[in-house]
Formats: structure tokens, C-alpha cells, sequence
């Protein structure tokens, strides 16, 4: 885990904190699913970050060569 890794694990954890204490969210599940759409939204492609690159530098041309034609 690097330190980028931590950051952005202890931000997660502070949403949470603050969803919690904030005077609109009334139980434990209306927490979680705020929770987790928020945390899906603003972090979720933190992870997948590594996988988009290796996928866009497949090729020269990008993931797809379109010159040949696929038809």
C-alpha cells in the first residue's frame, strides 16, 4: 500500500465520518447507501486507474486499430 493508497483510504474513511454525523442522514442504512454512491463516485476510479492506462496504451492507436476496418 502506498501513501497515494493510504490518502485516499483514510478519505474514504472521513466521508463516512462526516455522512454519519450530518444532521440529515436519520439511520444506518440511509448512512450506507450515501455512503456507497458517494464513495463509488468520487473514488471508484482511483482503483481502476492502472487498468485504464494498460488499456489505452495496448497500442500506438489506442485500444482499437480502425484502420484495417473491422467490416
Amino acid at each position: 500500500m502506498t501513501l497515494v493508497d493510504s490518502i485516499v483510504a483514510l478519505a474514504i474513511l472521513g466521508l463516512g465520518w462526516l455522512l454519519w454525523h450530518q444532521k440529515e442522514t436519520s439511520n444506518w442504512r440511509e448512512w450506507l447507501i450515501k455512503y456507497l454512491l458517494i464513495s463509488s463516485l468520487l473514488f471508484g476510479p482511483y482503483f481502476f486507474l492502472d487498468d485504464i492506462k494498460s488499456y489505452w496504451r495496448s497500442s500506438p492507436e489506442g485500444p482499437i486499430n480502425i484502420e484495417p476496418g473491422w467490416w
